[in-house]
């Protein structure tokens, strides 16, 4: 099958390399799950008693951060915004408002969990027996606002647009604010240039693996709630919209951004019971997206959820949901952790699917047949190798592209696993000392790695942006905006580390590039249009050639979407029967 080629449409703008050598975070799994960095930076992370917002139920003083750039923020942590999730009477259920606690005085943030992490063999084995760490508890529903003290200030005279965070971590890990890749000071730094007025930056809490990310029949016959960590983003996105107007941030101005597992998320929001003609629906709580490397494997299959909650079942000892409900939280903490080891490599117990509700189908499938909220304006992204840690080191040979295929897609026909094999992914490997480079020959992978690299890449992240860009852009007549991250390795994540830079010492390895970044993020929350910079180069929109800013480590141009090809048509179209 043929690709639509990648063609080179302006001047690349040279760019100076700077910075450490790029780490990935989200993918080192040396440290243990639960392990909670502060969340502040070192310049300060007093508490302000002259500061307090009243929330009604509860009471919220700041700590007060800096800058590098000497800007003081005001970071309201750990603010609830439901109940805890911790009885059995909430747990696998819908989150439930969070509780009047006026009496506890002003709180100032310092107490605060995340929820419960499961990591996989693939990742770390050994972090798949060990304990919860000492922040982890079912008790995390909380999320941080962080506010410019000069938008503090003046928020009785004006509101300003709010940036919502949901994190990713392949739907098992992750927290709302605390790592390197998530310290929002340097975007919100650069909101304040080129005739920026600030913006407000909201993190949240959401419940993982088995806690938030069951479905299926068995699992909601007995009473339980599938996809319940939608739930929660959506409760803490309507939290947003009821008590922003408190900290100066405007509700009719809120952007969604997210990574992986939380692009993912939002992709869902926007498709969320078939969109705007959804029996029950009511407009979203966000008008725009920035939704970078949307993750999610497509579990079509109902086989593929009632699996994953017998495993749960068969891990904490239990037979029913009432007597999951029932556990301590260690054995259940436990038996979401063991869970993950009935899985193969690249792929995850716990995840999102279809149920039928808040979720009918895939987003694909919504998207494709109009079933999605339409008046929500969108930046998405991929990077170039999206795939490569998903992808089996041991796949070096083409009978490991249909053993992972059967895998992934268990209920597969056998016509449908021959069509994607011959057709859609043939086993034919591009000799890159050919000279016939335009053979029909040539593929887009050389070795057999290369080629489950590129199918998993495409189904589980670039064909998602595809998607999306394309729905709420030409589709919809407007614009939307579509960047692809290739600065080397090109890694999944390696875009978050530029999207959260806050100084020198972050690992990424071109500060140009992270600048540029923040600085096209911010135009687009404050003016839906990411080119207010003057002196940045022009990000075009998307349209109906499928134009791509390409971020390099040494230029910046443009060029049409990979993602844009003949494959993800294919997946957009298939029944996967």
């Amino acid at each position: 099958m043929q690709v639509k080629l990648s063609t080179a449409l302006a001047i690349p703008f040279l760019l100076a390399g700077t910075g450490a050598a790029a780490k990935c975070l989200s993918n080192d799994t040396t440290t243990p799950a639960g392990t909670l960095p502060s969340s502040s930076t070192s310049q300060a992370s007093n508490s302000s008693s002259a500061v307090v917002v009243d929330l009604t139920y509860a009471l919220h003083a700041p700590q007060i951060t800096s800058s590098p750039d000497d800007r003081v923020y005001y970071n309201f942590s750990n603010i609830r915004y439901a109940a805890p999730p911790v009885t059995p009477s909430l747990r696998f259920r819908a989150p439930a408002d969070p509780v009047y606690n006026r009496s506890a005085g002003v709180q100032d943030g310092t107490y605060g969990k995340i929820c419960p992490q499961a990591y996989t063999p693939w990742q770390n084995a050994a972090l798949v027996t060990a304990a919860p760490g000492e922040h982890e508890s079912e008790d995390c529903l909380f999320l941080d606002v962080v506010v410019p003290q000069s938008l503090w200030d003046s928020r009785r005279n004006t509101s300003k647009p709010v940036i919502v965070w949901i994190h990713g971590g392949g739907y098992q890990i992750g927290a709302k604010y605390g790592t390197p890749d998530s310290n929002p000071l340097g975007l919100l730094d650069r909101s304040f240039v080129d005739g920026g007025d600030g913006v407000i930056w909201v993190g949240l809490n959401y419940r993982l693996g088995a806690f938030g990310w069951l479905q299926g029949s068995s699992f909601t016959s007995q009473g339980g709630l599938a996809n319940a960590g939608l739930y929660d983003q959506r409760k803490a996105l309507d939290w947003v919209q009821k008590y922003i107007h408190l900290f100066g941030g405007d509700p009719n101005r809120v952007t969604v951004m997210g990574e992986s597992a939380g692009a993912g998320a939002i992709m869902h929001h926007i498709t969320a019971y078939g969109g705007d003609e959804g029996e029950g629906e009511a407009p979203l709580p966000f008008q725009q997206a920035i939704v970078q490397s949307p993750g999610y494997v497509p579990r079509p299959y109902a086989s593929q959820a009632e699996s994953s909650y017998a495993v749960l079942l068969d891990r904490a000892n239990a037979t029913s949901l009432a007597e999951l409900a029932a556990l301590d939280t260690l054995a259940l903490q436990t038996a979401n952790k063991l869970a993950q080891t009935a899985d193969f490599y690249g792929a995850f117990q716990f995840g999102v699917a279809p149920d039928g509700g808040y979720v009918p189908d895939l987003p694909e499938k919504l998207l494709a047949r109009g079933a999605y909220h339409r008046d929500i304006k969108v930046m998405v992204a991929h990077n170039t190798y999206e795939g490569q840690r998903y992808t089996d080191p041991a796949a070096t040979n083409s009978s490991a592209f249909d053993e992972y295929m059967a895998l992934y897609f268990p209920d597969a026909s056998a016509e449908f696993l021959a069509e994607l094999s011959s057709d859609v992914y043939p086993a034919v490997y591009n000799d890159s000392s050919s000279s016939d480079s335009n053979s029909s020959t040539q593929a887009d992978w050389t070795t057999p790695f290369e080629r489950l690299r590129t199918a998993v890449s495409e189904f589980t992240f670039t064909c998602h942006a595809y998607f999306l860009g394309d729905a709420l852009g030409p589709a919809a007549g407007r614009d939307s905006y579509s960047y692809l991250f290739s600065v080397p390795p090109g890694t999944h994540t390696l875009d978050v580390y530029y999207s959260y830079f806050v100084n020198s010492s972050s690992s990424v390895t071109n500060e140009t590039v992270a600048l540029y970044m923040q600085e096209y993020f911010a135009s687009f929350v404050e003016t839906g249009d990411p080119n207010r910079g003057s002196l940045l180069p022009i990000f075009p929109a998307y349209g109906a050639n499928f134009t791509d800013l390409n971020l390099n480590q040494t230029f910046v141009n443009v060029i049409q979407d990979p993602a844009a090809n003949a494959r993800c048509d294919w997946w957009r179209a298939t029944s996967y029967s």
